[in-house]
């Protein structure tokens, strides 16, 4: 999915592509989980205590990929979504991996080899969309499609 995907989308461009294949073919098994899977932002709302997300639990179900994967596909969309830095990234891991028991390196690289297989699934979710919509919606996906590029591109250069 990660090579199909960013090869299309990148139009070619895509050194350390290899690189962040071998990453994710580098991890060790790990217990999958069905995911939240697409974190969008606007899936979020402000409450009380804290910021929940609406529909949370039926994204995990059905036909969508990614299916039944390791958590840190979910920590990779968070990052990608909220645009987080390094720093909040490896904050975001520690975190997980407290509440989880995992060690906290193990976390960071599970987190880290995601990146990329995330962005380029939204990626390739965007562009047929972007593609159909009119008007505002058109927009709105150009600048999704834009966001999940860069984010792309970011991580394949981190993994070159």
């Amino acid at each position: 999915m990660l090579e199909v995907n960013a090869r299309e989308a990148l139009a070619g461009h895509d050194a350390g592509l290899a690189a962040a294949v071998r990453r994710l073919e580098r991890l060790p098994e790990r217990e999958a989980v069905i995911p939240d899977a697409r974190l969008d932002l606007h899936e979020w709302i402000a409450g009380a205590h804290g910021h929940p997300k609406v529909d949370a639990p039926d994204h995990g179900d059905g036909l969508r990929l990614p299916g039944p994967t390791d958590p840190a596909w979910d920590l990779a969309g968070a990052v990608v979504e909220l645009g987080l830095d390094a720093a909040a990234a490896a904050e975001l891991a520690a975190h997980h991996a407290t509440e989880t028991r995992e060690g906290p390196r193990e976390a960071v690289v599970a987190l880290t080899a995601y990146l990329a297989p995330y962005a380029a699934w939204r990626l390739a979710d965007a562009l047929p969309s972007m593609g159909e919509a009119e008007g505002g919606d058109r927009l709105r996906f150009q600048r999704r499609a834009a966001r999940y590029r860069r984010a792309l591109g970011a991580a394949l250069r981190a993994s070159a």
